[in-house]
């Protein structure tokens, strides 16, 4: 782990050596390959359940959770499309138990546990050093700057943590909840709830199983009448070609070409229209929660180091991550802020440079010393989000 993360804070040395930070970054190799691996198999799969043995190993199968299916909608293969959503629709109704709910509707999770374990953490430091704030704003902002963690991934991760909790006692104490708001979660906060809350999980699970097996219906009952539309669609694009009066001056040719792009785009928007219902975004509140605080923290953050007392609190905390030196390049109020992460970055190279060093056989001579879990700190300084905001586990909550 050294190794790998001397490489990437080098890296990431040498963005922020510039002038002015690159605000945009390469993908992660290791989910971009995750992406193309499901993306290549999705493609493969979707095309051969024409086949009606395949369709058939298909409809016995587990088959694709929720995410997968949407992305499998995508390709719009309507000789595939009745099959996918068919068989989706009846296992979805067998599913009679939280798990195999959260199963169809969320896929697995193998990280929730570990995303709970880091969530008590955050709850704990919020319990014990952020109360209820009677202060003023910089003074509260100067208290939660003594966590060692990046401030604006702190306020996102208290965000979250603070919606779930709130989400599972508003349901548990007011049912009507469910009933009165179109309420969603994302798979990964689905997964959080259940794991977390269990209860209102259970809950929320059976909400969103309704919400989707509703659009599942309608959309079921439009592929029935998919063909018929199609066909009339058909009708409708030759009776107005051979109304107009200016292809009459073209080849027989050109107009059979015009003709039949015409029926392949009436063809192609007519399912299209038929997926909007399912296939539309949704808004997760976890998510949105998360988003929101961290934009207001950046803001007041750029806007509070311009008072000196609180400056100087920033300059001796642990600073923004790299994420959000990026996501502030642009901003000329954020120079001390990228300034302080440029330090940071520069003392975590040479931790990390020097844990490699000790651990080669010369030197093994050499007494341990803070250097060697540098690797495990690196991680919030590069996206406080991998501990969910809440400070590296080798660290006190606190400075």
């Amino acid at each position: 782990m050294p190794v790998v993360y001397a490489e990437v804070v080098w890296a990431a040395q040498r963005m922020f050596g510039r002038r002015a930070p690159d605000p945009t970054a390469r993908p992660c190799p290791m989910c971009e390959s995750r992406r193309r691996v499901e993306r290549s198999f999705i493609r493969a799969l979707v095309p051969a359940l024409r086949d009606p043995e395949a369709a058939e190993a298909y409809r016995a199968s587990d088959g694709f959770c929720f995410p997968h299916l949407l992305e499998a909608l995508r390709d719009r293969d309507d000789g595939a499309i009745v099959v996918l959503v068919r068989a989706f629709r009846a296992r979805l109704n067998e599913a009679t138990e939280p798990d195999p709910r959260l199963g169809c509707l969320a896929g697995r999770d193998g990280d929730r546990s570990a995303r709970h374990r880091e969530r008590l953490r955050l709850q704990h430091l919020d319990a014990a050093d952020f109360p209820s704030a009677t202060r003023d704003v910089l003074r509260s902002l100067r208290t939660r700057l003594q966590a060692n963690a990046c401030p604006i991934c702190l306020a996102g991760g208290l965000a979250e943590a603070r919606y779930l909790s709130w989400l599972a006692t508003e349901i548990g104490t007011r049912a009507s909840t469910l009933s009165s708001e179109v309420l969603w979660l994302c798979p990964s906060h689905l997964h959080d709830l259940v794991e977390g809350h269990a209860a209102a999980g259970a809950g929320v699970v059976l909400h969103q199983q309704q919400l989707v097996n509703a659009d599942l219906a309608r959309l079921d009952e439009r592929l029935g009448d998919l063909p018929a539309a199609a066909a009339a669609a058909r009708v409708r694009s030759v009776w107005a070609l051979l109304q107009d009066p200016r292809p009459r001056t073209l080849s027989r040719w050109t107009l059979m070409r015009r003709a039949a792009a015409a029926l392949v785009a009436n063809r192609g928007w007519t399912l299209a229209a038929s997926l909007v219902p399912l296939t539309r975004p949704r808004h997760c509140g976890a998510c949105q929660a998360w988003m929101v605080a961290e934009d207001r923290e950046s803001a007041l953050l750029v806007a509070a180091v311009q008072d000196e007392v609180t400056a100087r609190a920033y300059a001796a905390s642990h600073g923004i991550c790299v994420r959000h030196a990026q996501q502030l390049a642009d901003d000329d109020a954020s120079g001390p802020l990228v300034a302080v992460l440029r330090a940071r970055l520069a003392v975590l190279g040479w931790e990390l440079d020097e844990a490699l060093r000790k651990s080669s056989w010369t030197e093994r001579w050499h007494r341990g010393g803070p250097e060697a879990n540098a690797w495990l700190r690196a991680p919030s300084y590069l996206d406080g989000r991998v501990f969910l905001g809440a400070p590296a586990p080798d660290q006190p909550v606190s400075s």
